[in-house]
């Protein structure tokens, strides 16, 4: 008797070196496991960086921030995954939250830019990662990214899911136990 498997999500096991701008995927750390996004970083020799969401973060850090590419086998789901933004109007603002609250950026141009800690010389300093491309903006945050006139509005809770007919959290912000 064969006996058959359905597999609906299927990620690739690879290294942090074959990623691509934009792919998102799950690393362990000495801290936890975390799920990250591929970001394009020109300040690296490399071209990459990863841009940590949580839920747990290394080195220390207490919040999205990017590093080195992990040097551990990663769970990818490559650029299979959705962003689910909030409908509840407590969950928007139009005012830059607090550093320590995640929030992903919607600018009226219609790019979607998730907010980093980026670091050199152990100094903090927040930057913008666009979760469709994996591009960063190591200057003036969201608002300089794209255009200066962008409107933007932020977004304090947001789901990333899996590309399925029926999606699964990935990870959720605020997190959860």
């Amino acid at each position: 008797m064969e006996v058959t498997v359905e597999v609906l999500m299927k990620p690739k096991i690879t290294r942090f070196d074959q990623t691509a701008p934009g792919d998102l995927f799950v690393f362990s750390h000495s801290e936890g496991q975390s799920v990250a996004i591929t970001a394009h970083d020109a300040t690296e020799a490399s071209g990459k960086a990863a841009c940590v969401l949580g839920p747990s973060f290394p080195l220390g850090r207490t919040g999205p921030c990017l590093i080195r590419g992990p040097g551990t086998t990663l769970i990818s789901f490559e650029k299979n995954f959705k962003l689910r933004l909030p409908t509840k109007p407590s969950s928007w603002s139009t005012d830059e939250p607090q550093p320590n609250i995640i929030c992903c950026s919607v600018t009226s141009s219609g790019n979607v830019l998730i907010r980093a800690n980026s670091f050199s010389n152990s100094a903090s300093r927040p930057c913008y990662i666009n979760i469709a491309t994996g591009e960063i903006d190591h200057n003036s945050g969201a608002i300089a990214l794209f255009n200066p006139l962008n409107r933007i509005a932020f977004a304090l809770e947001w789901d990333i899911l899996s590309d399925e007919p029926e999606p699964r959290i990935i990870l959720s912000y605020p997190f959860s136990n």
